[in-house]
């Protein structure tokens, strides 16, 4: 099952970039601790990642994507950090008769953060530069569509919007034996053009309050819980109300233990998502009758041994369940249950003092009642992915 984009006046709804600028915004893990790279020397961060998924039953078509990221952290000052992102993608699919492709540079990130009362509070701002590709045409919209689904994960959702700012005011505290952080971003999307047409489009503004509690035994264990809520204003097009996405709530509890050589980490998520606001008539949003967008819950449990000083070898499962939304089968807004399972593995190389080498794959499965008006979908996918990171 995936959220069904809003269209309107061929509007679509593409929220990945703006929830990815927040991930990057909000740079405290877990709500309880604040990060910046302190010092003079660079790290940078290359990255390789394919993923392709295959869909039968209903309909029968494949969609990929390469995902080429590049991310610079350089500390400035003993307290200030300055992070550069951009990223080079191209996602394809044979659903119509011309293949769908989308290619080059997806919209780029400069954030500066600071940190003050020994990393106890966190500052940070930034912009989204628009250095991705908008006015889409229509094959390319149907790719997006398709993108956008919650369980397919995708790097790229959305290649490219408009200019964008956002910022965060994080805290961390002890609490006895626990840090207890919280922090508040702001994401102000700016107008730009979604289709190869003269239409204006300006998404609504992304609010985030994120608070959680973590605790770390000598190194060896670590228990860390957070929960961040995210209120969105009205997307606009003319200057004119026309949608805007239901609040959504998102709950994590992480877990990690140490034996020996031998690590073991689990994960649990849920997220949960409101009704979305619709146009009345009369210039104004009402809250839908029914909720369009179906929860979901997340799991994730891994191992890692470590064999030798600079070399591990990781293996990991993941299970994804989405709920169907609350509208009738039979609406056009109908998106079914969906559930997808992942096992994989993968070597961290360190080369060097200086650098370290990630690779792995993955292997999917599942299937979806009902998405995008296709009943009975059946899925399968493969993730290979690749990381260098070498400080300089």
């Amino acid at each position: 099952m995936m959220r069904r984009s809003w269209t309107s006046s061929r509007i679509v709804r593409r929220s990945g970039s703006w929830l990815a600028a927040l991930t990057w915004c909000l740079v405290l893990s877990s709500g309880a601790g604040a990060q910046i790279v302190h010092g003079q020397r660079p790290q940078i961060t290359q990255g390789l990642d394919y993923i392709s998924w295959e869909a039968s039953g209903a309909k029968e078509f494949t969609i990929s994507q390469w995902y080429v990221p590049i991310t610079v952290r350089a500390g400035l000052r003993e307290n200030l950090e300055l992070g550069i992102y951009s990223a080079a993608a191209r996602s394809e699919s044979d659903l119509s008769e011309t293949d769908n492709t989308l290619t080059g540079l997806i919209d780029s990130k400069l954030q500066l953060s600071a940190s003050f009362l020994d990393d106890g509070l966190l500052l940070s701002t930034g912009v989204s530069l628009p250095t991705g590709k908008t006015k889409l045409d229509e094959p390319e919209s149907d790719l997006v569509g398709w993108l956008t689904a919650d369980f397919l994960n995708f790097p790229v959702k959305n290649p490219g919007e408009g200019l964008n700012i956002f910022g965060q005011l994080g805290m961390a505290a002890p609490l006895g034996r626990w840090v207890f952080g919280a922090a508040g971003a702001v994401y102000v999307a700016g107008e730009y053009s979604p289709y190869d047409s003269d239409l204006k489009y300006t998404p609504g503004s992304r609010l985030v309050g994120n608070v959680g509690i973590e605790r770390n035994w000598e190194n060896r264990h670590r228990l860390a819980t957070d929960f961040v809520v995210i209120y969105s204003t009205d997307d606009k097009v003319a200057g004119k109300p026309v949608f805007r996405d239901g609040v959504q709530l998102d709950g994590r509890v992480i877990g990690q233990t140490t034996m020996g050589s031998l690590t073991v980490d689990g994960a649990f998520r849920a997220i949960i998502r409101g009704k979305d606001y619709l146009p009345d008539g009369e210039g104004s949003l009402v809250s839908e009758l029914n909720n369009r967008n179906g929860n979901d819950l997340r799991f994730h449990l891994g191992m890692k041994l470590s064999l030798a000083p600079g070399f591990a070898v990781n293996v990991s499962g993941e299970a994804k369940l989405l709920a169907a939304n609350n509208y009738p089968d039979s609406s056009d807004f109908f998106e079914g249950d969906a559930h997808l399972t992942g096992i994989g593995g993968g070597l961290t190389i360190g080369l060097g003092r200086q650098s370290r080498l990630d690779i792995g794959a993955r292997a999917w499965t599942g299937s979806s009642d009902q998405a995008l008006g296709l009943k009975n979908l059946d899925f399968k996918g493969l993730e290979v992915f690749q990381r260098l990171s070498v400080t300089l």
